[in-house]
């Protein structure tokens, strides 16, 4: 035993010894082996040099620089030796120093040492990720392109690295039209846009405010306007805002009036986004890319969830005993196939179809409480037959007077109300307010304006084009030839609402709600559809 605590001391001792002997590295210091990526700038290669450190490509930085040179994404490097700095000027030319674009530096790997160069863009400071190489400051390649604003790109099969420079920095591809939280968006164009609507209201201002804030965190300089349900002001100020220089327009005008825009638009080459107002041919086909829901689906899911909810709170009670009321509006074929939705779900689940009955909000004319009221009050009255009622309303006022209706009849208990949109069924959650008004399917504001305001921003910013912007949301089956992007939404109930609504403030970086985050996650885009 002590012989052999001797030659464990022994081994000690000698591995000790060898590592006195081994040369000391900084813990900050990296391996940097020579890239084996070739290089192109706009599909030319290019001789630049670099070196691989913990997965990221890593070049000299006038390498960079001088491939660049001439193109919309030139930059120029300056170096102060006094006080170690190094400046950007983004869109100035080159000059050269002498010894860039000379290739590898070698087939042999090198130590990398974080680089103490202090660097400003436009005399500003920005943190970029370098390090010093024999003497010579390498830089992340994605920290230059995003701080320079231009396309980097990843090409496995040709094991290639592509500079683009006519399009701007993304991290990923795939967050194109979205804001991508790993973009520097300071370092990008300050873009002009405004967002143009035909009128004033609720829904306008909440477009409105949501817009601002995001533009904002994109770098841009927004403002909105309102034609106040003049069409010819609303052409006239368009036209006004092109000739000012405005890079791109969020509109929402009368459906009328958008051939007369798009010539507009075109004549200018101005980038748009269409909001709440599609924009779409004489047949029904898009003529632009847009952001919107499965109003389908919307009558899907409200009549999934009201049958789940009524077989556990109600397990006695038999088919012929339950109605649904679909509450509908049936100049908007929009809001009409929320009823087709819930009446499919309706028939599958074999109720009796005559227990399905449908209120329409166009024979009152009244998108109020009260409005909802008198609708439902009949509805329910007329069918004494049917318990339970199942509502499907598609809108909060419309949910709130049916809620009401079933409480002056005595039916709160045998009522369950389900609508599309919960912003004023959250007001009374909040409140500590219960009725027979459970749920709501809910799209959350900002995660419904994030996409086109970000997807505006993509076209501006030579990301994407109209015809190539959210691909996979393109129906080609049915001869779209533009995008209808879909916007994720998820049933809300009195268990789930704060969580939800604190994630989307998690997600967004926008503090709009006051709730106690728990650390769920939901995902902030929809899944592309099957076509």
């Amino acid at each position: 035993m002590k012989k052999l605590k001797g030659l464990l001391g022994l081994s000690l001792a000698l591995i000790l010894l060898l590592l006195a002997l081994v040369p000391a590295v900084a813990a900050s210091d990296k391996t940097a082996l020579p890239t084996t990526a070739a290089v192109t700038v706009d599909g030319a290669p290019v001789a630049v040099g670099g070196y691989n450190i913990d997965g990221s490509n890593y070049f000299k930085l006038r390498d960079i620089a001088m491939a660049l040179n001439g193109t919309a994404r030139q930059f120029e490097v300056g170096y102060d030796p006094s006080g170690n700095a190094i400046t950007l000027t983004p869109g100035a030319p080159y000059t050269p120093v002498g010894g860039e674009l000379k290739g590898a530096g070698g087939a042999a790997a090198r130590t990398a040492t974080v680089s103490s160069a202090k660097i400003t863009r436009n005399g500003s400071p920005v943190q970029l990720s370098a390090y010093l190489i024999g003497g010579n400051n390498y830089f992340k390649l994605r920290d230059l392109g995003s701080a320079l604003n231009f396309g980097v790109t990843w090409n496995e099969t040709a094991n290639t690295i592509e500079i683009n420079t006519a399009k701007g920095y993304i991290s990923d591809e795939s967050n194109i039209g979205f804001f991508d939280f790993d973009v520097d968006y300071t370092a990008k164009p300050n873009y002009k846009i405004v967002y143009m609507m035909s009128a004033l209201g609720v829904l306008y201002d909440m477009m409105d405010n949501g817009f601002l804030l995001w533009a904002a965190r994109l770098n841009c300089d927004y403002s909105s306007f309102s034609s106040m349900g003049d069409n010819e002001l609303y052409i006239a100020a368009l036209e006004r805002y092109a000739k000012q220089g405005i890079d791109g327009f969020l509109l929402d005008p009368d459906t009328a009036i958008y051939p007369r825009l798009i010539e507009i638009l075109d004549e200018y080459e101005i980038a748009w986004m269409p909001c709440m107002v599609q924009a779409t041919d004489e047949s029904g086909k898009l003529l632009h890319p847009c952001v919107g829901f499965d109003n389908t689906d919307f009558g899907v899911q409200m009549a999934t969830w009201s049958i789940n909810y009524a077989q556990k709170t109600w397990p006695n009670a038999k088919a012929s005993e339950i109605g649904m009321l679909s509450m509908d509006f049936s100049l908007s074929p929009q809001v009409h196939e929320r009823t087709t939705g819930a009446q499919g779900i309706w028939r599958k689940q074999g109720f009796p179809e005559n227990n399905f009955v449908v209120v329409d909000g166009a024979t009152v004319g009244d998108f109020t409480e009260d409005g909802g009221f008198n609708l439902a009050r009949p509805a329910f009255a007329a069918r004494p037959d049917i318990k339970y009622w199942l509502v499907c309303a598609f809108m909060d006022d419309y949910a709130s007077g049916a809620a009401l209706a079933a409480k002056e009849l005595g039916l709160e208990d045998n009522c369950v109300v389900i609508d599309c949109g919960g912003s004023e069924l959250i007001g009374q959650w909040d409140g500590g307010v219960e009725t027979s008004w459970k749920a709501a399917v809910y799209a959350a504001q900002m995660l419904f304006v994030e996409p086109m305001i970000c997807g505006l921003y993509a076209m501006m910013d030579g990301q994407a084009t109209p015809e190539t912007l959210w691909p996979d949301f393109i129906n080609k089956a049915a001869g779209e030839k533009y995008a209808f992007m879909k916007v994720p939404t998820y049933i809300l109930t009195k268990d789930n609402y704060t969580e939800y609504l604190e994630w989307v403030d998690w997600y967004t970086g926008f503090d709009m709600s006051s709730y106690t985050y728990n650390g769920t996650r939901y995902p902030a885009r929809a899944p592309a559809p099957s076509f």
